[in-house]
């Protein structure tokens, strides 16, 4: 086991659009069909819960795009729910019309009600989704044929007492200055790489990336 010591932060950049209701955003091509067939099925939903909550809520934003392995995400704070893309392309289309677009809108619907106690797959997001006539389940069992899924890099990484295993999100944090200690012996951890590898995966890694002011050109 180890544990950050230190992290450097990166800003992420978020989309500032205003969306007007019943608009759909679609990074990965959706058919029109498709598209319409999931705003109404949205509206259907926030219709559901208005009534139930006396409250008029905002449609959230639809965005749809490959999410690896899973099949929804909803964002509170921007009100947008993203759809894997995938999923409508492999036989589950349905599954994601009526079990992950209201389990993704039970979220939001939840946060927006409670707050931070309406975060998660607890009580409160299981009645939303009661509410929302659908079993309240907290994951899916679809197939992912033709669904593109990122295969994560694994990193040896030393301390004085053993060798410990990280992914590649871990290692490109410490290319980057983030320090690691290990639990046990309380070093740090350290890659034994020859220099001018070391160096090119520094130069891979920041390549791409705006920083500017933190590290030399």
């Amino acid at each position: 086991m180890y544990v950050r010591t230190f992290v450097q932060q990166s800003t992420r950049k978020l989309l500032d659009i205003n969306y007007k209701i019943g608009i759909i955003m679609s990074i990965m091509i959706i058919d029109s069909k498709t598209q319409k067939r999931f705003e109404v099925k949205l509206i259907e939903y926030i219709t559901v819960v208005n009534k139930k909550f006396n409250r008029e809520f905002t449609l959230p934003i639809l965005v749809f795009r490959q999410l690896g392995k899973r099949a929804g995400c909803a964002w509170y704070i921007d009100n947008k729910i993203e759809l894997n893309s995938d999923f409508c392309h492999n036989g589950h289309l349905e599954d994601m019309l009526n079990q992950t677009l209201p389990h993704e809108i039970a979220h939001i619907i939840s946060y927006l009600i409670y707050g931070r106690c309406g975060i998660g797959h607890n009580h409160h997001w299981r009645n939303v989704m009661r509410v929302l006539n659908v079993v309240p389940r907290r994951c899916h069992a679809y197939s992912l044929v033709n669904v593109k899924t990122r295969t994560r890099g694994k990193y040896n990484y030393n301390c004085k007492c053993k060798t410990h295993v990280v992914g590649s999100t871990i290692h490109n944090r410490i290319l980057l200055g983030t320090v690691y200690t290990c639990r046990t012996c309380r070093t740090t951890l350290y890659k034994t790489t020859p220099i001018l590898e070391f160096t090119s995966q520094l130069h891979t890694t920041l390549k791409g990336r705006c920083l500017p002011g933190r590290f030399p050109a």
